[in-house]
């Protein structure tokens, strides 16, 4: 029987991306939870779901599935990416998504907050913004999920 010391160490076990994105999944499900329970709309509340709305100053905006503000949350996946990728080189792609998916559902859980929502309408011109719906809230992760 050889010492516990020189027997070659266990090789280790592999973090599966399928794995990576189920938990990712289960973040974002947790996330749109959290937005319900705080009171967000499920969808626009003009009761039309669009892929695309293009006006800034518009109700519909912050509300439908993407926006001029999903290219800023693409960003948000590409440096989520670069930073998990200095921060733990040698961990699996599917590992190092799990607190970038994490991060970004914070962001969108505080960014809709009712606090930081008062703070934008009185700092801003923007009176009749009363946050993200929860299909753009989501789909604002998800997109930084596709930057990631």
């Amino acid at each position: 029987m050889t010492p516990a010391s020189t027997q070659p160490a266990a090789p280790a076990r592999p973090f599966p991306l399928r794995r990576g994105l189920a938990v990712a999944a289960a973040i974002v499900a947790f996330q749109a939870m959290v937005l319900w329970l705080m009171g967000r709309v499920p969808i626009c509340t003009c009761g039309i779901v669009r892929l695309w709305t293009g006006a800034v100053i518009s109700a519909e905006n912050s509300q439908q599935i993407t926006d001029w503000y999903s290219f800023s949350h693409l960003i948000h996946g590409f440096l989520f990416y670069l930073l998990f990728r200095l921060l733990l080189p040698k961990a699996p792609l599917g590992l190092r998504l799990i607190p970038a998916v994490s991060l970004e559902t914070l962001w969108e859980i505080v960014e809709n907050s009712p606090w930081i929502i008062e703070r934008y309408r009185a700092a801003t011109i923007s009176l009749h913004y009363f946050g993200d719906s929860i299909l753009n809230s989501v789909s604002d992760t998800l997109v930084a999920t596709l930057g990631f």
